[in-house]
């Protein structure tokens, strides 16, 4: 189910900011006990979040005068970026951390300000936030634009309120069945 749509414009750090700011507003949180004690852990992995809109914000081709888009669903967080991977760099490539930035000067900015760590690493740090998890990020590269899928770890799990609709649905469906027309 579709939630919300963020259109990143403005400065680069408004932008990242901005989109932060949205995402963990809709990050929601899942409570579980183990004996006494309490662990909280987010739909979406906070560094997969950080490592994707940074990707998308270091790597991304200003020649285009469009927008990075963020879509938020129920079971899912697509960010949408333009430009693609840098011609001659393929998505496999980039998965073993082969890296060739497009924009050199703010990839070395970001990581003089310590928010990028290493060059090329991204990828792979948001696969390694999924692992052991029965669900995985996607990444797609088409001419044009990338897109970065960070599935709701907790999607698979119905809220409470979903169960009851359920179970009106199933009252509905048995009574079909036992009184057809």
């Amino acid at each position: 189910m579709f939630k919300d749509r963020k259109e990143l414009t403005g400065s680069i750090f408004v932008q990242l900011t901005d989109a932060y700011k949205t995402i963990d507003f809709y990050n929601g949180t899942k409570a579980t006990f183990h004996d006494l004690l309490r662990t909280d852990e987010r739909d979406y992995p906070e560094d997969a979040i950080r490592e994707a809109l940074l990707n998308a914000i270091v790597h991304r081709d200003y020649s285009f005068s469009g927008s990075t888009f963020i879509n938020l669903y129920s079971d899912r967080l697509e960010i949408i970026s333009l430009g693609g991977l840098v011609s001659g760099l393929s998505l496999e490539a980039a998965m073993m951390e082969a890296s060739q930035p497009r924009n050199e000067k703010l990839a070395r900015l970001f990581y003089r300000m310590k928010l990028i760590e290493a060059y090329g690493t991204g990828i792979s740090k948001i696969i390694s936030c999924y692992k052991g998890l029965p669900v995985q990020p996607k990444f797609e590269n088409v001419e044009g634009a990338f897109r970065v899928i960070l599935p709701n770890t907790h999607a698979q799990e119905l809220s409470v309120e979903d169960e009851k609709y359920l179970r009106i649905l199933r009252l509905f469906e048995n009574q079909k069945r036992n009184h057809p027309k």
